[in-house]
């Protein structure tokens, strides 16, 4: 209930206020800290506190604007199908995001694959701040 309660509240706080985009971008950064503190971080209980914070805020920003900003920037008529391709990118994830996260940890280490997820998802966030400026109706 808890939860519910709060990522409504920032759900609608955000959205009345800021851009999709921007909410998105600040969603991804927060990953992106989590992930850098995991790679860094010394005193475990103060870098699990702070990086299930920055996870879970990130994941509200993030997952409670992505639906509706696919939503209102389909095609009219196409809405079902970019919530499907959204649908199956997500489980496809699912599906490979362990399988490569539990290799990289095993080759390479905690500190790789915390970099890694970090630089992965800066990588996302610069991709959808050049997105911003694009006419997306047109793909």
């Amino acid at each position: 209930g808890l939860i519910v309660l709060i990522e409504m509240s920032v759900s609608r706080y955000t959205s009345t206020r800021f851009n999709s985009f921007n909410i998105i971008i600040i969603g991804i950064i927060c990953f992106v800290f989590a992930y850098t503190i995991l790679a860094f971080g010394g005193f475990l209980s103060l870098t699990l506190l702070s990086t299930i914070f920055l996870i879970t805020i990130g994941e509200i920003l993030i997952f409670s604007n992505l639906n509706a900003y696919v939503s209102n920037y389909a095609k009219q008529g196409q809405q079902g199908i970019y919530l499907g391709i959204l649908s199956a990118t997500m489980s496809l994830s699912h599906l490979f995001g362990p399988l490569f996260g539990l290799n990289t940890l095993q080759f390479f280490g905690g500190k790789a694959l915390w970099l890694a997820s970090a630089g992965l998802s800066l990588i996302a966030a610069i991709g959808i701040f050049r997105l911003k400026n694009k006419n997306l109706k047109n793909i």
